[in-house]
């Protein structure tokens, strides 16, 4: 129980991390530019997609996702939502 109680701390912690950083690109970013511009805050690429899942939810950020890329990173682009950019 602790193990998990401990998975979700960290998490918990991420998600408030991608949130606050995603909010620095009001005009989007791809989570591989979020992950290489913040590598010293964000070290596994499954802990922010997990992090952004969850934002997104929330209604936290938009997601887009589109194809044709070279790394599956850049597949997906996030934007804050704010009383500017709904």
């Amino acid at each position: 129980m602790a193990l998990y109680s401990r998975l979700i701390a960290d998490q918990s912690h991420t998600t408030d991390v991608v949130y606050a950083l995603i909010l620095h690109y009001p005009a989007g970013v791809t989570v591989k530019t979020l992950m290489q511009e913040n590598a010293e805050f964000l070290k596994n690429p499954n802990s922010v997609l997990a992090a952004i899942g969850l934002l997104s939810q929330e209604e936290k950020i938009r997601e887009e996702k589109s194809t044709g890329h070279a790394h599956h990173l850049d597949s997906i682009r996030v934007y804050p939502i704010t009383k500017d950019n709904p």
